[in-house]
């Protein structure tokens, strides 16, 4: 119910602040697969390269969100008040994953996976553009909830230096 009223009353937002980098990934023809079982057999495809392409994608996207703290629709903020209130009052040292739990988690990832669905674009996005979008995201939700990448998807490793930042 939170969910669907934050995108409600952030449609503005997120077109004008996640937009412009969603779109820019859309067009950017670079790849930023990782998963070497993801990668097609013979494309010369160097998993360094995409892995800096897609850091430098999740960097641009988090300092475009940081530096629209100020433009954020004020409810939202009001929810993560609430929500930092609340959990700190029970878990004081785990409130910012509360927050960002709501806000990238419910919030900006879906609009950055499914920008067709949120306004942001008119277009369907490709196979291989959707998968850039998910890589991204997946950076974002491991820095929101403060968790490295481990076991299952080893080939995002290079992404907790990140994370740790």
């Amino acid at each position: 119910m939170v969910s669907a009223y934050a995108q409600m009353i952030g449609q503005s937002y997120l077109r004008t602040v996640v937009g412009p980098i969603v779109r820019d990934i859309c067009l950017d023809d670079r790849s930023v697969e990782v998963d070497p079982a993801k990668i097609k057999q013979g494309t010369s495809s160097d998993i360094d390269k995409n892995a800096q392409h897609l850091l430098a994608h999740a960097q641009i996207l988090l300092e475009r969100i940081v530096s629209s703290i100020a433009s954020t629709p004020l409810p939202l903020r009001e929810i993560c008040y609430y929500f930092s209130t609340i959990v700190k009052a029970r878990f004081p040292d785990h409130w910012h994953i509360a927050i960002g739990g709501f806000f990238f988690l419910r919030f900006v990832c879906p609009a950055c996976v499914a920008p067709e669905g949120c306004n942001i674009m008119t277009e369907v996005p490709s196979p291989e553009t959707r998968r850039s979008l998910v890589l991204v995201t997946k950076v974002l939700q491991n820095l929101a909830n403060g968790q490295e990448f481990t076991g299952k998807e080893e080939y995002m490793k290079f992404a907790n230096s990140f994370i740790t930042q």
